[in-house]
């Protein structure tokens, strides 16, 4: 698909996107997935992501899920489209016949997505996923926002204070976008007007104070324009930890340990999660994402904090 957008992605600082090392509980399969699906959309141009999946077996025969079992659909966000147009959460099972099949994945909803979309095809049980094949499509927005000294967003508000950035608009062609209203949508602060972009295309934001601790997200948007997802992490007092380790096994993902980076890795269908001892963000799906202390080792295993665990991975901790 022809590129018309460029854009950075930024969670609480700006951080492109970076892949973790190929860490996981998932085993690389002689059966081999071909997924063929655009390298990018364009959200509000479509909210359906559409491939074709071809699969063949170690003899490189076409798969046949009567004859070689079922496979299954992951996706990183987004709900599968079923053949009779109903929809599915992910992951999908699939029956193969003659080594091909077609899929789609609606966005639906997901008017502002963290990272890019990957689309993978598994074999096997839970407990030992063979990977297959996968594949990742680019998500833009229909036009680039940029945030600039967004520093105090990289650290734990606490509770009081209001973390503020500054935000920069620009069009496809990097030019500012001026005049535009510019507002916050956050939860009950949904469609908060904070002012006009300058003739830089900047508008200074406010983030509202939190008095719960926990994390939030909010989205920044100007006209029809939104930015990527913005994590503030609100603290009270200590903030509990517990092993890294421990939460992501709940997942049926495997940990590695680097000891010359001194940093935890680990994968599942659904996320990718790497965290450097002694500093005070992780990198989720890389996304940079606050921890509001810093990830220490107690008792050879590196913790991390609950509220990490459980609201932004989403694990039942």
């Amino acid at each position: 698909m022809k590129r018309g957008y460029q854009i950075s992605v930024m969670v609480c600082a700006l951080s492109m996107y970076i892949a973790v090392s190929p860490v996981s509980a998932l085993r690389v399969s002689l059966y081999k997935a071909t997924i063929d699906a655009a390298e990018e959309i364009i959200l509000g141009n479509t909210d359906t992501v559409s491939f074709k999946v071809a699969i063949t077996t170690p003899q490189g025969l076409p798969f046949s899920s009567d004859r070689d079992g079922p496979v299954e659909l992951w996706a990183t966000y987004g709900q599968f489209i079923k053949p009779d147009g109903t929809i599915s959460d992910s992951p999908m099972s699939v029956q193969v016949e003659n080594g091909e099949f077609q899929a789609a994945v609606s966005l639906k909803g997901f008017d502002i997505v963290p990272h890019p979309l990957t689309i993978r095809v598994t074999k096997g049980p839970y407990e030992d996923h063979e990977l297959l094949g996968e594949a990742k499509v680019n998500v833009l927005y229909p036009a680039s926002v940029a945030v600039s000294d967004a520093s105090s967003l990289s650290a734990a508000a606490d509770g009081a204070a209001h973390p503020v950035a500054n935000v920069i608009f620009k069009d496809q062609f990097g030019q500012p976008l001026k005049g535009l209203q510019v507002r916050v949508l956050g939860y009950s602060e949904d469609g908060e007007i904070l002012g006009n972009t300058d003739d830089r295309g900047e508008a200074r934001i406010r983030l509202p104070a939190r008095t719960q601790a926990g994390y939030y997200t909010y989205q920044v948007q100007g006209g029809s324009i939104s930015s990527p997802i913005i994590w503030v992490l609100c603290t009270k007092g200590q903030i509990p930890t517990m092993p890294l380790r421990n939460g992501v096994s709940r997942a049926k993902a495997q940990l590695i340990w680097d000891s010359t980076s001194r940093t935890a890795s680990a994968e599942s269908p659904l996320f990718q999660v790497r965290v450097r001892e002694g500093e005070s963000h992780a990198l989720l799906n890389g996304n940079r994402i606050p921890l509001g202390t810093a990830a220490r080792l107690k008792d050879g295993r590196i913790e991390v904090p609950v509220l990490f665990l459980r609201q932004v991975i989403g694990l039942k901790v």
